[in-house]
């Protein structure tokens, strides 16, 4: 082997067993090694670095076979190399548009923790594939004290591809990682089983996919370029610093069994990114979506990071997207202009199953700001009507320092409608001021009617300023059946607000049939089926300043329309908003919710705090009931 290359690097031929063949151009290495079975090669020291172009090719060797499967590796490998005794490493590639083809490496372990890697690739537009790198040569025992391939430098390196017989099987070692890309862009990793035996079936290796440049390909779009992708206690693919951008994440399985149905077990995160921004995971076309699933920490994590857009992924199911292959949580990320989900139905992420946190967790700073979490469905399976609840709550965001810009759950087109339903806990956990969340459906299914609500409170608000729907088309939310399934929760509501949250705004939702009150300010004062009762003048402090309501005295129909008069009493001289709901049945305490919003009108306090008003409204059903709430100019509602 070692005559082979060297020879190769001059563009001279060599013996009958291993054979280069070529003249100043790309020369072939062939294997024709007498006798059957696997043919160990075991070089005493580190083999020559790869000057000159050359294709080494493991199938050469007679009895070898590609494999053939779309799920497991049935390939027949006949030539080993065994580096227990020439630690280091197995390939230095320091040229370009070298060939890798059928080959078995393992066992290349360095004492010293430099570089034991099967490949160190140097040069531009090589390809490694078909080959076991890690493992025996049945692919199903663990010789892993090697690393994968090291990209180092070039770029344009394809490891694998999307045909069968380019799977490769690659195991990282304790020291180093499956597969490293530390220098060079624009490299591609398709259709290997990265971290498992040949099958796709069982754990074997230990670190998995670290990335520290830019414009790399990780899967694809068609099923041939999946990646079956795990790491036994550590990431599964990690992104990390400002120069690992613009990298690609399709049509992957990590942390799942090659056929989509099963975890694999032990991926602390399935992809993780630290600093590293403007990276794709997922994608809108048919196939971009990748299967993240049975990790044991979340699935992405992405810290200090931008620009980042996660689109059309099954985290926390089966490839299905029918059953719950959990997660610990969905997806945790702090960082501005990331965008999780979209308006289009490609787009939409399941984000579901997670056995302990959180479907979706979000951090927010003094500076964070643009991101956008739309048209997902959170809780429920693929087609939006079955529960697989997240643990912990659908939505959890929260500041280490109150955000100055503005970030949005939702939207007001039915496309950046999220469905937040079928949580252990609340649907939404607000612990951030300056969030805006519209057009979503919490606590019901995708049609908005049927009964998936959240264990606790659809919307938790522990901070101020705030705006929970909006006066534009479609900027309502859907609040329904939250609170009603889980016994050990108390103050389960539509909205529900701790003492110290002001100026958050609660505008043209749908809230009904909830556990507890469609709308819950909490104060010492409140009754048995705590409402808090009016105070004159409107003097009180607490949640949302412990608006008064309005008192609703008549409602009356004539011409087509209903009039309502009522009054109001809160700071004088002050201008409110008074929004009125039709309800089909009156919440128990006689005081909400609000099913259907049917109009508003905006009325002036006189100088003692008092205002009397008439409105009228589209007419309401038969037995419907009407209820209202008032809103100050700071939101206070």
């Amino acid at each position: 082997m070692r005559e082979a290359i060297t020879s190769a690097n001059n563009n001279a031929n060599v013996n009958a067993d291993v054979v280069a063949v070529g003249a100043y151009g790309t020369d072939t290495i062939n294997f024709a090694i007498v006798g059957a079975g696997v043919h160990t090669i075991s070089p005493t020291s580190a083999f020559p670095t790869i000057t000159d172009p050359v294709v080494i090719n493991g199938y050469s060797q007679p009895g070898s076979s590609a494999n053939t499967l779309s799920v497991g590796d049935n390939a027949v490998l006949r030539v080993e190399i065994n580096g227990t005794n020439a630690p280091g490493g197995a390939f230095i590639v320091n040229a370009a548009g070298n060939t890798f083809k059928g080959l078995v490496i393992n066992r290349f372990f360095n004492a010293s923790f430099n570089p034991g890697y099967a490949f160190r690739l140097m040069g531009a537009g090589n390809t490694i594939q078909g080959c076991y790198l890690g493992t025996n040569p049945a692919g199903d025992t663990d010789l892993h004290d090697t690393g994968g391939v090291s990209v180092e430098a070039g770029g344009s390196n394809l490891i694998g591809g999307p045909s069968a017989a380019a799977r490769n099987v690659i195991l990282g070692s304790s020291g180093n990682n499956a597969i490293e890309i530390t220098a060079g862009n624009g490299n591609t990793i398709q259709g290997n089983y990265v971290g498992t035996n040949a099958a796709g079936s069982a754990i074997l290796g230990v670190p998995g996919i670290d990335i520290l440049t830019a414009n790399n390909t990780i899967g694809g779009t068609v099923a041939g370029a999946r990646n079956v992708t795990f790491s036994n206690g550590g990431l599964g693919i990690n992104l990390r610093e400002s120069a690992a951008s613009d990298n690609t994440i399709q049509g992957n399985f990590i942390g799942i069994k090659a056929t989509g149905d099963a975890t694999l077990g032990g991926n602390t995160t399935g992809i993780n990114l630290l600093r590293a921004p403007n990276n794709l995971i997922g994608g809108t076309v048919a196939g971009a979506g990748n299967v993240i699933s049975g990790n044991a920490g979340y699935s992405i994590t992405a810290s200090a990071t931008d620009g980042l857009i996660v689109q059309g992924n099954l985290i926390g199911t089966n490839a299905a997207g029918t059953a719950a292959v959990p997660n610990n949580g969905g997806i945790a990320f702090d960082g501005s202009n990331n965008t999780i989900g979209g308006t289009t139905p490609g787009a939409r992420n399941i984000i579901s199953g997670s056995n302990s946190g959180y479907g979706i967790r979000f951090s927010l700073d003094s500076t964070t700001t643009g991101n956008l979490i739309q048209g997902n469905y959170i809780g429920t399976d693929i087609t939006g009507t079955v529960a697989l609840g997240n643990i912990a709550g659908g939505v959890q965001i929260f500041a280490f320092q109150e955000p100055t810009g503005v970030n949005t759950i939702g939207g007001t087109t039915a496309g950046a409608r999220n469905i937040i339903s079928a949580n252990g806990d609340n649907g939404i956990l607000l612990q951030s001021s300056n969030i805006l969340i519209q057009g979503n459906y919490i606590g019901t299914d995708v049609n908005g009617t049927a009964d998936l609500g959240n264990g606790a409170s659809g919307i938790f608000v522990q901070d101020n300023d705030d705006t929970i729907g909006g006066t534009a088309a479609g900027a309502g939310n859907v609040i329904a059946f939250n609170g009603q399934k889980n016994a050990g929760i108390t103050n389960s509501s539509g909205v529900y607000l701790i003492s110290s949250g002001t100026g958050n705004a609660i505008l043209g939702n749908s809230i009904f049939s909830n556990a507890g009150l469609g709308i819950d300010l909490p104060s010492a004062t409140e009754n048995s089926f705590r409402v808090t009762p009016n105070d004159l003048g409107d003097a009180d402090t607490g949640a949302n300043n412990l608006q008064n309501f309005p008192v609703l005295e008549t409602v009356s129909s004539s011409g087509g329309m209903t009039n309502i008069t009522g009054r109001v009493n809160s700071a004088a001289s002050t201008t409110y908003r008074i929004e009125f709901f039709a309800n089909d049945v009156i919440d128990p305490s006689s005081y909400g919710e609000g099913q259907t919003f049917i109009g508003f009108k905006n009325v002036t306090t006189n100088g003692s705090g008092n205002v009397n008003f008439i409105a009228m409204v589209p007419q309401i059903g038969a037995g419907q009931r009407v209820t209202a709430t008032a809103i100050d100019p700071n939101g206070n509602t």
